[in-house]
């Protein structure tokens, strides 16, 4: 039998992770399935390599995100990411809200 306790530690470790699951979604729709790309080493990212890919799109609580082409998150939310965001390319971020996950 678990104790209590460990099961409680457990819980309170483990629950951030699951609240802070990536979304990716655009136009009201979820769009994470399509987006979310998990490298051979676990890694993952989203990929808006392309023009207007992301345009408009709100990501929330992704490690990476990566827009690459003209315009390619143009006017997107891109909301507590926690690694990095790529702006590659002619406007790739224009009038994008980005902003830094806290560090709690």
């Amino acid at each position: 039998m678990v104790p209590k306790t460990f099961l409680l530690y457990c819980i309170i470790t483990c629950l951030p992770w699951a609240v802070q699951a990536c979304t990716v979604t655009i136009e009201d729709e979820d769009k994470t399935n399509e987006f979310l790309v998990t490298t051979e080493d676990g890694k993952s990212y989203v990929d808006c390599m392309g023009p207007r890919k992301c345009e408009k799109a709100v990501i929330v609580d992704c490690p990476t995100i990566k827009c690459g082409d003209k315009e390619a998150c143009y006017q997107a939310q891109i909301l507590n990411f926690t690694e990095s965001v790529l702006c590659e390319g002619t406007h790739a971020c224009h009038d994008a809200d980005i902003v830094l996950a806290d560090d709690n």
